[in-house]
């Protein structure tokens, strides 16, 4: 069986978030000793995509779909986990 064209293993991304308190007090508080969440968008995905295989990404809002792909194309660094796209063969080049 040939390697995967495309390699997804443990993928996840993380987002760290400001957390703001109301009030004055609190906005200044937050300049000096800012206080982070974590908001976790990729979860730990696996899968592979072999050469020809027609795939395609569904859920709801707010699964990760958008963030999967861009993580896939480089837009996007994951926070741990790894992604290995191939380059293309066999496509045709402009002479």
């Amino acid at each position: 069986m040939p390697e995967p064209i495309i390699q997804v293993k443990h993928l996840t991304k993380v987002y760290r978030v400001p957390e703001r308190a109301p009030g004055m007090a609190a906005f200044f508080r937050s300049l000096f000793k800012p206080q982070y969440s974590d908001v976790p968008a990729v979860t730990g995905i696996n899968f592979n995509i072999q050469t020809g295989e027609i795939v395609g990404l569904i859920g709801p809002n707010g699964a990760g779909k958008t963030t999967t792909l861009k993580m896939l194309s480089g837009l996007l660094y994951p926070t741990r986990g790894d992604a290995r796209v191939e380059a293309p063969t066999g496509l045709p080049t402009a002479d």
